[in-house]
């Protein structure tokens, strides 16, 4: 049979007597009583009963208390815990401190990490756009136009190029931008 699942405060606190009633330790007993008087100690040590409206919560804290049912069994967290943690724990490996060896903590930053690359997806496409922009606008100086005029004289021509095959054109094919560049011009 599993070990009984029970609330440890209330079974270190309650006993039950021989008559079914419920006796409970007083406060104060279970801790520091080297700095307490010989009379007090004493004192301590009996027991009081529990009130006749408290007894039924009470017997529900403790092991064996439940009437209705089978008594709850202990649930022991298994291979599946483990594995989640460990998952957890393989993805902010490399974190500084606690992030990286404490689930909890690793858990939460390892979520704001996902949001940071969510947004990170985002602010790459921005990037990449005003560096693409930035190149094709130098390519343009050379051939003696500007950006926004070669982009309008390429629609104006019908050719949709977007400005990452411009900006590639503009490093790795001068011959062909220059092309573009002219025909845009004329336009």
């Amino acid at each position: 049979m599993p070990k009984m699942k029970t609330n440890r405060a209330a079974a270190k606190r309650f006993k039950v007597s021989g008559s079914g009633r419920i006796r409970r330790s007083k406060c104060g007993a279970q801790h520091n009583m080297i700095g307490k008087s010989r009379t007090r100690r004493r004192r301590l040590r009996d027991q009081d009963m529990v009130d006749k409206a408290m007894e039924g919560r009470v017997k529900l804290l403790l092991p064996y208390g439940r009437s209705r049912g089978a008594p709850m069994s202990r649930v022991k967290r298994g291979p599946s815990p483990r594995r989640r943690h460990k998952r957890v724990l393989q993805q902010t490996e490399g974190f500084f401190g606690g992030r990286k060896n404490r689930y909890r903590q690793a858990f939460h930053v390892l979520w704001k990490s996902w949001q940071y690359a969510y947004i990170g997806r985002k602010l790459r496409k921005r990037d990449f756009r005003s560096l693409w922009i930035a190149r094709i606008n130098a390519a343009c100086r050379i051939n003696g136009t500007s950006y926004s005029r070669l982009i309008a004289g390429l629609k104006k021509s019908g050719l949709e190029l977007d400005r990452k095959i411009l900006a590639d054109l503009a490093v790795n094919d001068t011959g062909a931008f220059t092309q573009l560049a002219a025909l845009a011009v004329a336009k």
